[in-house]
């Protein structure tokens, strides 16, 4: 682990992490292809904004979920939180002092296609031994005849609602071919009862319900998944 210091282009806002830089993300989405903004993605213990804090102004867009922070005197974009990960700080490389951006491994991510990428992104995948591994949790949705588009709209409005959970992973949401009103949600969890308590216990879960829980027909079947080598941290649940 190394500290980096970071700041805006005129300085006001600065900044600390600490992290092991080898490798960074880039993000075709609207938004980033314009920024070009180098993803580094931290725990908020490992970031300490160390001054400028009322230099920063604030833009949502879309979701609404992620936070884009902008120096109000210079424009520039040093950290935001995430889409991805909204319990964490994704600190931009290009703002870090001392950082030869060239030498860092990049790895793309579609932002484009946001749903479609962040189940099979990188970093959501299981991590190495040793470091926490992803609940996968699977449920297979059966709708009411006629609900695909209504379903759908609605989905939309709940996605926020659960991309901002602690625990949370990632999501994706897929119909299937043969049958055209059944589709299949996975959603990645750092822990098990990141979803059964956190997520279950939440004003958020209450909100997901009542946009969601009407089209299933019948309810479905929620269950939750772990990697082979990782079975035994799991025994007995």
């Amino acid at each position: 682990m190394k500290t980096y210091d970071g700041a805006c282009h005129c300085g006001r806002v600065r900044f600390r992490v600490t992290t092991e830089l080898s490798r960074v993300g880039r993000c075709n989405c609207s938004i980033c292809s314009v920024k070009g903004f180098l993803h580094l993605i931290v725990e908020p213990s490992a970031f300490e904004l160390v001054s400028g804090a009322e230099s920063l102004t604030h833009y949502r867009f879309n979701t609404g979920v992620a936070v884009h922070k902008f120096c109000s005197h210079c424009g520039i974009h040093p950290f935001y939180t995430p889409r991805s990960d909204p319990d964490k700080v994704d600190v931009n490389a290009r703002c870090l002092a001392d950082v030869d951006v060239a030498t860092l491994t990049v790895d793309e991510f579609d932002g484009q296609n946001w749903e479609a990428a962040i189940a099979s992104a990188r970093w959501k995948q299981p991590q190495s031994e040793g470091d926490p591994k992803r609940i996968l949790e699977i449920a297979i949705l059966n709708l009411r005849p006629g609900s695909r588009p209504e379903f759908e709209a609605a989905f939309r409005q709940a996605e926020p609602l659960i991309a901002r959970m602690p625990g949370y992973g990632g999501h994706e949401l897929r119909r299937c071919l043969e049958q055209a009103e059944r589709y299949v949600l996975l959603v990645y969890w750092d822990a098990l009862e990141s979803h059964t308590v956190g997520f279950r216990g939440s004003p958020e879960y209450r909100e997901w319900k009542a946009l969601l829980h009407g089209f299933y027909e019948p309810f479905p079947c929620v269950e939750h998944y772990v990697g082979l080598d990782d079975e035994e941290r799991f025994a007995g649940r």
